[in-house]
């Protein structure tokens, strides 16, 4: 069992990368593959699966992904490709939120979820206590934002240092604010 590699990627494939080690090359399925060249050196999160006497790296950038993965696929019915998918189309704490508020129609839009969503929902809805992730107050802000370009992590950070109960005109100019505060 691995717990992470560090490589250089040698390929970038439909869904997955080489990534060379002291000479051996592991091929490994990664989350967010535009974020893989060819020579850039990697740190990977793995999550591995023997099946039928193959052997799968699924890879992940952070711990917080492999973590969530491993939750995703412990529910009953919810398999690797599903919460792959939803780990390659949502940010953690995207999909962490959707699952706190129930939004199983968000959920379910993403190619590959569709039924499974309420599945995830209810199975994991008791995981994550609230406190630790706050709800989306400015989920309009926060779609708004990810269309034009700013990342999920991001925006996050920048949402929870903004006050509660703007309207989302003022949340946008604050949260576009702290973003270019943080980023000097």
């Amino acid at each position: 069992m691995f717990s992470y590699i560090i490589g250089k990627v040698v390929d970038v494939k439909k869904d997955s990368i080489d990534l060379l080690i002291n000479s051996i090359c592991f091929e490994v399925v990664v989350t967010h593959l535009d974020q893989y060249y060819i020579n850039d050196e990697k740190k990977v999160f793995i999550y591995d699966v023997m099946k039928e006497e193959v052997l799968t790296l699924y890879g992940f950038k952070d711990i917080d992904e492999l973590l969530l993965f491993k939750k995703i696929i412990s529910v009953s019915g919810v398999g690797y490709k599903t919460a792959f998918s939803l780990l390659n189309n949502l940010s953690t704490s995207e999909i962490i939120n959707y699952i706190i508020t129930k939004n199983i129609l968000i959920l379910s839009k993403i190619p590959g979820v569709s039924s499974k969503a309420e599945k995830i929902v209810v199975g994991l809805q008791n995981k994550f206590k609230t406190k630790d992730y706050p709800l989306f107050e400015y989920e309009n802000v926060f779609l708004a934002l990810k269309k034009i370009g700013y990342d999920s992590k991001v925006i996050t950070i920048a949402l929870n240092k903004i006050p509660k109960n703007l309207c989302d005109e003022e949340a946008i100019s604050m949260t576009i604010k702290e973003i270019a505060n943080n980023g000097k």
